[in-house]
């Protein structure tokens, strides 16, 4: 129903589509995914992040790996809690969400705003880097980390495992 609306343009229709399809049913986690992006993105409604994360978590207790990005998102661009951002994306990337997969490798480091590097968070930022770019576990790939290893002078290696590779 929601899609027929937002192909003819009816931003608001649409939003009270889907407030309608969710109290028929509540369990209909695809309708509480896409009126959470409506508050999200203020679609049909006014834009209320707040709002929009508690439809992200309502869909993301039926385990929608979107749901997951999307409340990654609320938590690192709204609520600034990278930590609990990281926890959500590693979630929705245990589920097989690619968004959460790269997501979680772009804040897998500590912030700027963190004075210590502990090598076990670098090696988190490298590994989910070079997963997202699909350079771990094939001959090409551990090439290229050797290099970048070669080229930094160790530090890579220093903080991978053999066995990571």
């Amino acid at each position: 129903m929601n899609y027929c609306y937002s192909e003819l343009g009816d931003d608001e229709s649409s939003f009270d589509a889907l407030s309608m399809a969710i109290s028929y049913d509540e369990d209909n986690y695809i309708a509480q995914m896409e009126l959470g992006l409506c508050y999200f993105c203020g679609v049909g409604t006014l834009e209320d992040p707040k709002e929009a994360a508690h439809y992200f978590y309502k869909a993301a207790e039926y385990d929608y790996p979107n749901a997951y990005y999307c409340l990654g998102l609320y938590y690192e661009r709204y609520v600034k809690d990278n930590e609990k951002a990281r926890a959500v994306y590693s979630a929705g990337a245990r589920l097989g969400s690619e968004e959460c997969e790269k997501q979680l490798s772009m804040i897998s480091l500590p912030s700027h705003n963190s004075s210590v590097f502990t090598k076990e968070s670098l090696k988190k930022g490298l590994m989910a880097s070079a997963k997202t770019l699909g350079i771990i576990g094939n001959a090409t790939g551990n090439v290229i980390l050797s290099g970048i290893a070669d080229g930094a002078e160790g530090l890579i290696s220093s903080i991978l495992d053999e066995d990571d590779l």
